[in-house]
């Protein structure tokens, strides 16, 4: 089992962009873990937001499992947020 802390806050954005973006943080030494479970954490927290949020999507790296850093989108209302 991992015990993890996750920080979900804006990120800086520049003048020229228009939606507000925001950016998820692990903050665990066990998300360098090889087998650390990235795929069902965001699930869960797509979870969460979908029960606040009428309109939103996720969509994950098919390769995510293998990857150093995590890239995926999270769109709520139409608007990009991760």
């Amino acid at each position: 089992m991992y015990n993890i802390s996750i920080k979900f806050e804006e990120d800086e954005k520049d003048d020229n962009e228009s939606n507000d973006r925001y950016g998820i943080s692990f903050y665990n030494e066990e998300i360098f873990d090889f087998n650390f479970p990235f795929r069902v954490v965001i699930n869960a927290i797509f979870d969460v937001l979908q029960e606040e949020f009428k309109n939103i999507s996720l969509q994950i790296d098919d390769y995510l499992e293998y990857e150093d850093f995590v890239f995926f989108e999270l769109i709520i209302d139409n608007e990009l947020i991760a």
